[in-house]
């Protein structure tokens, strides 16, 4: 549902049971699928054309591009309590891969048939990886697969899409010069890498006039405790730059990062210091 403001969130997830006399069916019990065994699974050819979708409760959301990885994956990345939309396309069939095989789809996750439009809500305590297998048919026969993962991390943990965090200097400290301007940025749905090229820093002001470029660099700091929260993907992921030659007065300091994946500079971070004589 959306706010008068236009923000857009779910509502919350709920789970039933049916009781019918004297036998009853739980929505969280799984029953195996048809015929298609692990083994003539891994036969079928993968799938490697892109993969429209978006996350969000938005549904007028421009789609997303996801791509298939070097492993045969496509991963993508939300959180609980939210929502991911894939565009698959008529004539497949959806699973959950499980350590003892395939199972049904999880529950809040649905393929409409109709539109090949597959649609998940994970509710609360859906955290973790979860390997979805789409198998799509020619006539009666299975013809290829689509692996997808799902990473789901706690709702508001900022685990989708780029992120940039300053650590140094903190907000509205004094500063003698030289000092660091440092954190770590990475676009957490890439494929490889830190999905982070170049950051651009910038000081704006506060009494006004042009802003001063401080200077440009890459991220390659180790930073191991974004590996522990990301993945070892994302752990060269820190930066710092010295700051010096500033006049003394008040600024906001603002990183911005290019990501790889989207061929953009994303929203910047800021952080609002004093610089003192």
């Amino acid at each position: 549902m959306s706010d008068n403001a236009g923000a857009t969130e779910g509502i919350g997830s709920r789970f039933f049971t049916v009781s019918n006399g004297a036998s009853s069916v739980s929505a969280a019990q799984r029953v195996q699928p048809g015929p298609l065994s692990n083994r003539d699974l891994e036969t079928l050819p993968l799938d490697s054309t892109v993969l429209l979708g978006r996350r969000g409760w938005s549904l007028v959301a421009p789609l997303e591009t996801f791509e298939m990885r070097a492993s045969g994956h496509t991963v993508i990345r939300s959180e609980e309590v939210g929502r991911v939309e894939l565009q698959l396309g008529t004539g497949h069939e959806a699973f959950l891969r499980t350590s003892e095989g395939l199972t049904t789809l999880p529950i809040g996750a649905h393929l409409d048939a109709t539109t090949g439009v597959f649609t998940w809500t994970p509710g609360v305590g859906f955290v973790g990886a979860y390997d979805l297998v789409f198998v799509r048919s020619a006539g009666a026969q299975p013809a290829s697969r689509r692996e997808v993962r799902i990473i789901l991390q706690p709702k508001g943990s900022g685990s989708v899409g780029p992120q940039v965090v300053i650590d140094t200097p903190r907000q509205q400290q004094d500063v003698g010069q030289p000092f660091v301007l440092g954190g770590w940025a990475a676009d957490l749905d890439a494929s490889q890498g830190t999905g982070i090229s170049t950051l651009h820093a910038w000081a704006y002001p506060l009494a006004g006039g042009p802003p001063v470029f401080l200077g440009a660099t890459a991220s390659g700091g180790v930073r191991r405790d974004v590996a522990a929260s990301h993945g070892t993907q994302f752990e060269a992921s820190g930066f710092g730059i010295q700051v010096q030659g500033l006049s003394p007065g008040h600024y906001d300091l603002a990183i911005f990062a290019w990501s790889t994946e989207r061929a953009r500079f994303v929203t910047s971070r800021g952080v609002r210091v004093t610089v003192r004589p």
